[in-house]
């Protein structure tokens, strides 16, 4: 879906698939939740590429002890500020250099949640390293809820 994008910007994509159960889920949600996130990795590299990482592993959740996925979409953009980190997952919110709805990560935080799952971000910027991580965890048996 992004490879044209990805191409064209020099992005390099590195993907460390572990996770090894099959989850239940909603599969065309959680698909617009993981596009909405990609997308907004893209956005944020430099013109001159970056490097998106799409990463999955077997997780349980510490709180629940339920089993599940956590999959993970890092990129090494112009990263989220400090200020702006607890407003990222609202909706309508968006960086002013970005531009955008503010929609897909509050979209994406809402089909986790319905999912039973739960989606988190983390974000440096500095003038040596910048970077975005969304962590989306899975139980596994999320569509029988």
């Amino acid at each position: 879906m992004y490879d044209r994008r990805i191409e064209n910007s020099g992005i390099q994509v590195e993907q460390g698939l572990r996770a090894r159960r099959p989850v239940r889920c909603f599969e065309g949600e959680i698909r617009q939740a993981l596009s909405n996130l990609v997308s907004k990795a893209i956005d944020a590299m430099p013109l001159s590429g970056g490097r998106l990482q799409i990463r999955s592993r077997d997780a349980v959740n510490l709180k629940t002890g339920r089993e599940g996925v956590v999959l993970t979409i890092a990129d090494n953009g112009e990263g989220i500020p400090r200020s702006a980190i607890h407003l990222i997952l609202d909706a309508f919110y968006t960086p002013k250099d970005l531009g955008g709805t503010g929609l897909g990560p509050w979209v994406s935080k809402e089909i986790a949640n319905r999912h039973g799952g739960a989606l988190r971000v983390r974000s440096a910027q500095s003038e040596t390293r910048s970077w975005t991580v969304f962590t989306l965890y899975l139980p596994l048996d999320c569509a029988d809820r």
